[in-house]
């Protein structure tokens, strides 16, 4: 128990929480929170509406909850869900503006912290700007690539006899582990272990999949459930995967931050 506090009290005083550099990088943390707070949440909710009884529970709970708020809308809510989503169509300009413009704050945040983790040179003036501009396509682009390269394996081993193979699905464990390791990799320029990269490049690795299943659970199921569709059919969903994206990769990278310092 005492080795548990003592951990506790030496990362809190170590460099990662000290008042310069959580001062200076608190902006970005609490972005990127709210970034993956979205799929995060509908990744809960997937993974609770496996199971039967709690699917149904959910599926009252949000009647009961919608005839609470619109009582009386509540016998007609799902005969008029094309309607509403329709009218919904108004709201994704809005969206749009504001999700871009969260984005673009992203950005300017990215170069710093990539110094701050990694110990990258920041530059001056348009050298500066063109870094992170390149930087973050990049690595945004290998995430894609990584997803990309995961799902067509997948494909590919689920036809023919390599699909009665134990364990198949759980192949895009590996191939993305691998793949985000590499990425790390090439952003410190080699100064982090691999044991530290092994074990952040995992971790990452499952929250990513994690949110994938709760991305793909949010846009096929709740499309049945109209105002709860209607609200995030007005959100670009390519901005939601770059943010998701850049949520998991800063999350990790912070982690590899800490374990190489501490």
């Amino acid at each position: 128990m005492y080795g548990i506090v003592e951990k506790v009290r030496n990362f809190l005083r170590s460099d990662l929480v000290a008042g310069a550099h959580i001062g200076q990088h608190a902006s970005v943390l609490t972005l990127t929170t709210l970034f993956a707070l979205v799929p995060l949440v509908s990744g809960v909710l997937w993974f609770l509406s496996q199971v039967p009884s709690v699917q149904s529970q959910l599926i009252e709970q949000f009647d009961v909850l919608l005839s609470y708020l619109i009582p009386e809308q509540a016998l007609s809510w799902r005969s008029r869900a094309d309607e509403w989503v329709q009218d919904v169509s108004s709201l994704q300009g809005y969206s749009a503006i504001l999700l871009f413009g969260s984005l673009i704050f992203l950005v300017n945040k990215v170069d710093k912290t990539l110094h701050w983790v990694f110990q990258i040179e920041q530059g001056r003036g348009r050298r500066r700007w063109l870094h992170y501009l390149w930087v973050m396509p990049a690595l945004m682009m290998t995430l894609i690539v990584a997803m990309t390269l995961v799902l067509l394996l997948q494909i590919m081993l689920g036809t023919g006899l390599l699909a009665l193979l134990p364990g198949v699905n759980l192949t895009s464990v590996p191939v993305m582990w691998l793949l985000l390791m590499a990425v790390y990799r090439l952003s410190s320029r080699g100064m982090i272990t691999w044991r530290d990269n092994a074990a952040v490049s995992l971790g990452v690795t499952v929250l990513f999949l994690f949110l994938k299943f709760g991305f793909a659970w949010l846009y096929i199921t709740l499309p049945n459930w109209s105002i709860v569709f209607g609200v995030f059919s007005a959100v670009p969903l390519f901005l939601l995967w770059t943010q998701m994206a850049w949520s998991i990769f800063l999350y990790g990278a912070v982690m590899l931050r800490w374990l190489t310092h501490r």
